[in-house]
């Protein structure tokens, strides 16, 4: 497939890295970032706050951030893999200077 130009758009399949389950689709201007996508996939996806996720295409992570859309391999009609992981800890710091981190299934 060719890298789109600007004035287009490009139709992204998400689906569940280990099931193949698809979970969403939904068309990008070209000038979309991956920051843009991550942020449709956890709204569409209804995630929990202790949820985190992953992006992977074509067997490699995408990165967050500022790349747009293209820049990142993706073309139209791309399958985008979620990988689901559970936030194992909790980090706070106190005005006095102290930080903990708690394990969220022990405590």
């Amino acid at each position: 497939m060719s890298t789109p130009s600007d004035g287009e758009n490009i139709k992204i399949c998400v689906q569940h890295a280990v099931t193949g389950e698809r979970l969403a689709e939904a068309v990008f201007p070209a000038t979309a970032t991956v920051d843009d996508l991550r942020a449709a996939a956890a709204a569409s996806l209804e995630l929990l706050p202790l949820l985190t996720f992953r992006l992977l295409h074509g067997g490699r992570l995408l990165e967050d951030g500022a790349a747009t859309l293209a820049a990142a391999g993706l073309t139209d009609g791309a399958q985008v893999d979620v990988v689901r992981c559970r936030c194992q800890a909790l980090a706070a710091a106190c005005e006095d200077g102290v930080a903990e981190v708690w394990n969220l299934e022990t405590g």
